[in-house]
């Protein structure tokens, strides 16, 4: 499930959006709201974090992911790669450098290898008795970027100064030279061990301008096709780093990290009938093509447009795919290989701190609980991230699109989301008063 968590009901440029440090605790620890037991409870299995502050610590975060049951995917911060977005503080810690993509070179190795160094020293990796370090076991996949594409096209990765989507498959440079870094850094820790998957989430959106689609690298692939470029954009880049996009990396072996920890990744607003039986079946065109022995995932899954009946069918219709079971559209027959192997259910929290005009209108849409009035505590004081302010941690109720209370008995996609994944009903104190479950559900309790 999607997570971020600002605590604010009006629109605002957060100073920390980090939802994994400790200044937010009260927010998704037991001292407070407990979002990530209330996350489990509605049947999630994994939540996907975003804006991490690279110098502060999470290791209270794992450890109580890791203690209710779920796994992690974190990403890293839009500032690291751009001087763009919350700091979190981190523009005042000497030693962390960022903007890589600024500069026209796009190369980010030395930007990602110093920045998740900090992150592999609080809180990603632990000690063994053996004195040897070893990945979080609550961590299940690194995210390196969000749609990255989207924002060199916007210029909110240039400083204003955007560029036509796919050019020179830039996204690819960046993408692979921050992979490189990422596996520089865990190289001087010499960890040991398993290891997370690894990914870059992409829009899905299309790119008629994307090299694997002007160079026909790829039989059958069209510019017109949602996210499937990019990603063989990046395949390309990782088959021939130099001659795709003038990459020369420090790893030799980075198609075999491609072959055994990486996880292709988009985000999307569409309804999941259109990914398989719509818009050229793109997720069966995916398991099909070259690239279907590579697993994938919908980092952000949620069409706010629809209802929440329709949204919950959403849900029970991508678990079918990722089960096999009989009846889902992704596959020619029961029992043929396919490659998704699972979503996010985007967003936990109504953004309302992005305003409701944002992002087409839609950003106040898609979140499924929203900020009520009653306080449950306040957030930590912390210097080094969020600053002197507390901020309030509101109860929470579940939303109708916008973020408003819903009317006396009208369906919710909480409602309808936790009856797809087989969840429970959250108790109070997280919950506003008056929210208790709602008698028309076949909750699984």
């Amino acid at each position: 499930m999607g997570y971020t968590s600002v605590p604010s009901k009006v629109p605002v440029d957060p100073v920390c959006d980090d939802g994994m440090a400790d200044w937010s605790e009260p927010l998704w620890g037991p001292s407070g709201r407990n979002d990530l037991q209330l996350i489990k409870d509605m049947g999630a299995s994994v939540v996907r974090t975003y804006g991490v502050g690279s110098h502060l610590n999470h290791s209270t975060f794992l450890d109580h992911a890791q203690d209710v049951g779920l796994k992690v995917n974190p990403g890293f911060a839009d500032w690291t790669y751009s001087d763009s977005g919350s700091k979190c503080g981190m523009d005042r810690v000497a030693e962390l450098i960022s903007n890589c993509v600024n500069d026209g070179v796009y190369d980010c190795h030395d930007v990602i290898k110093n920045h998740y160094a900090q992150m592999l020293k609080n809180g990603y990796t632990v000690e063994g008795k053996d004195g040897k370090l070893r990945y979080h076991s609550a961590l299940q996949t690194i995210t390196l970027m969000n749609e990255c594409e989207l924002k060199l096209e916007s210029g909110y990765f240039l400083h204003g100064a955007g560029q036509p989507r796919g050019l020179n498959a830039y996204h690819a440079k960046v993408m692979i030279s921050a992979l490189d870094g990422l596996l520089s850094a865990e190289d001087d820790l010499d960890i040991v061990g398993p290891r997370p998957w690894l990914t870059s989430t992409v829009s899905y959106s299309t790119c008629p301008e994307c090299k694997s689609v002007q160079n026909s690298a790829f039989p059958g692939l069209d510019g017109n096709m949602p996210f499937l470029a990019y990603v063989a954009d990046y395949f390309l880049a990782i088959q021939d780093p130099v001659g795709f996009v003038g990459y020369t990396p420090k790893h030799d072996n980075l198609l075999e990290v491609y072959q055994n920890r990486w996880i292709n990744s988009f985000n999307t607003g569409n309804a999941f009938v259109e990914l398989c039986e719509e818009q050229q079946q793109v997720v069966h065109l995916y398991n099909s093509g070259p690239l279907g022995k590579i697993p994938i995932y919908i980092g952000e899954f949620h069409s706010c447009y629809e209802t929440p009946e329709q949204f919950g069918q959403d849900v029970t219709n991508a678990l079918k795919v990722i089960r096999g079971e009989p009846g889902n559209a992704c596959q020619e027959e029961t029992g043929t290989p396919q490659s998704l192997i699972g979503f996010n259910a985007f967003e936990f929290q109504v953004s309302y701190w992005k305003g409701e005009g944002a992002e087409g209108g839609a950003a106040t849409k898609f979140g499924m609980w929203g900020l009520g009035e009653a306080s449950l505590a306040t957030t930590h004081r912390d210097l080094a991230s969020i600053g002197d302010e507390e901020f309030e941690v509101s109860c929470l109720f579940p939303a109708v699109s916008g973020g408003t209370e819903p009317a006396q008995g009208e369906i919710t996609n909480v409602e309808k989301v936790i009856d797809a994944l087989g969840g429970k009903w959250p108790s109070q104190p997280a919950l506003c008063a008056g929210y208790s479950p709602p008698t028309s559900s076949t909750l699984i309790v």
